[in-house]
């Protein structure tokens, strides 16, 4: 019997990939939604599939608690459709065997020993790591008193502290480099494949021999029943989904900082926090615009579109992070992140959240004048591969003479970020406790030149107050906290509790209240998305 003929494409399918699209993607989206909530859309000459536009359907789609859809992208009819040369996206869809493209159990096999392992990072070490990356890279632009702080800074950022965390020597890191940047350019993708795939499973079976303190290590400890493939595949999921959208991610939040005077002061004065910047641009330009790779397994009406078994559906996180009707703060930061099993690991996002907090506030201490150099309107933003980023941001500052590292430079400093696990035959332990947080590195590292030292509060202040106590040179005194928005938890982690810490002024800490979480200063205060914690005039103390 011969196989089915594959779906033909729905007349007046939208071209997605078409310049309209890609030059006002939320004008875009907006359009499409008021006509329908599912659009079938042409992805080449050939493919089609549905794009999901409404926030309501894009939850159904991704939480797939009726079991519809699958990520195993050979399910897809529309392959034999797919003629050369696919975008980005459709090339990327291609079928490998990590959890990516595989659900229930399977994935689950696959995908716990990597949440664990990174579930190992030491919070504060890997902090001090992803700093004294960051300083050595802005060292490397810092006395010309210009730079583009793409090419410079965000592109090479991420992939270091990766391939660092990995557990990779300078020998890996250099051969890793050029594969992954083979896999975008069409006529180099297939060698880069090949040459990333074969690097990676080289290094798995290294660190099988030798266990090190780093993530291969521990994805191997973690996951006994692994095959040196099965290693090999999740440790690449890591470099080609984490590295791309933190790499965008962080270009996104310069971008933000370095277009809104008033924003990046607030930051530098300590009146806003880092994380609060970049739940703001995860809402408003997801680094992930379209999801692609859901596969109906069945028939099923989604909103108002018949979607027949092996149709191909693309979940628009930026559209349904726009829809007014379910996009209200803070669900467009969080959709960003994907929802369901596929969506990010909360220690994954974690991960990525603290090496976008880390260098740009890295950036912003050594560079505290930095603006742009060209006008905001002439900045264009682009689509790789799926994930959408600003595509550069010459700026100009004042040269820095100085060296800003203490040591000689190296493409990858010694790891210092996680311990190495026990000898096999030692069971593994309970994790030690934690000790306290340090209130005074964390509030020097968050506020900076902003803190003024010697100016005791009027009053003595509860003993758990006191340690997170400042004065700033524009709040007055305050109180380090961390905003609870609803959604820690009863027991967050220690780098869910930094991502959130934010001075508020003392009388509305001693107002509305607090509690204590692993020793941090937890409050539920008003807070403005825009403007940060709501601070009434009566409060300020100065």
């Amino acid at each position: 019997m011969s196989a089915p003929e594959p779906p033909r494409c729905p007349a007046g399918a939208f071209p997605v990939f078409a310049g309209g699209f890609t030059a006002d993607p939320a004008g875009t989206y907006e359009r499409l939604r008021t006509t329908t909530p599912v659009v079938p859309v042409r992805l080449s000459a050939d493919s089609w599939a549905w794009l999901v536009v409404g926030g309501e359907e894009a939850r159904q789609v991704l939480d797939n608690t009726d079991g519809v859809w699958t990520s195993d992208s050979r399910q897809w009819q529309g392959w034999p459709l797919a003629k050369p040369p696919l975008p980005g996206p459709l090339r990327d869809m291609t079928y490998q065997p990590s959890s990516r493209f595989t659900d229930g159990p399977a994935r689950a096999r696959l995908a716990r020993p990597l949440e664990k392992a990174l579930g190992e990072l030491d919070p504060k070490a890997t902090v001090d790591y992803l700093a004294f990356i960051s300083d050595e890279d802005v060292e490397t632009f810092a006395g010309f008193g210009t730079a583009d702080l793409v090419k410079d800074y965000a592109h090479r950022l991420p992939p270091r502290i990766m391939m660092g965390l990995l557990g990779m020597n300078e020998r890996y890191a250099a051969g890793v480099s050029m594969a992954l940047e083979s896999l975008t350019e069409p006529e180099y993708a297939a060698h880069g494949h090949h040459r990333l795939n074969e690097l990676l499973l080289k290094l798995v079976r290294e660190k099988r021999a030798t266990p090190g303190p780093d993530l291969v290590t521990w994805i191997i400890t973690h996951g006994p029943d692994l095959t040196d493939t099965d290693v090999q595949q999740q440790v690449r999921l890591l470099l080609d989904a984490g590295v791309s959208t933190t790499t965008a991610l962080l270009r996104n939040t310069m971008a933000a900082l370095l277009t809104d005077a008033g924003l990046r002061r607030s930051v530098q004065q300590g009146y806003r926090g880092i994380a609060d910047v970049t739940s703001q641009v995860l809402g408003a330009t997801p680094p992930l615009p379209e999801l692609f790779g859901r596969v109906a397994t069945r028939p099923v009406r989604l909103g108002d579109a018949d979607i027949a078994a092996g149709d191909l559906v693309i979940v628009s996180l930026a559209a349904t992070a726009a829809d007014p009707a379910t996009a209200t703060p803070p669900v467009g930061a969080e959709i960003a992140w994907g929802a369901g099993e596929h969506g990010c690991p909360p220690a994954a996002r974690d991960l990525a959240l603290m090496i976008v907090h880390t260098s740009v506030m890295r950036l912003l201490h050594h560079l505290p004048d930095i603006e742009l150099a060209v006008p905001d309107s002439v900045l264009t933003w682009s689509t790789t591969h799926g994930v959408r980023a600003v595509e550069s941001l010459p700026v100009r500052f004042q040269r820095v003479r100085e060296m800003l590292v203490d040591a000689e430079p190296t493409f990858l400093p010694p790891a210092t970020f996680m311990p190495a696990p026990p000898p096999k035959d030692e069971a593994l332990s309970p994790a030690p406790a934690l000790p306290r947080p340090d209130a005074r590195t964390l509030m020097h590292g968050l506020l900076g030149d902003a803190l003024v030292a010697d100016k005791p509060y009027s009053s003595p202040l509860p003993g758990d107050l006191a340690a997170w106590h400042g004065y700033t040179r524009f709040g007055g005194h305050v109180i380090l906290v961390v905003l609870d928005d609803g959604d820690l938890g009863d027991d967050p982690s220690r780098p869910d509790l930094q991502a959130n810490l934010c001075p508020a002024s003392v009388r509305t800490v001693l107002r509305e209240g607090w509690r204590l979480i692993d020793g941090f200063v937890v409050c539920k205060l008003p807070i403005d998305p825009w403007n940060g914690v709501v601070t009434p005039e009566e409060d300020f103390e100065r």
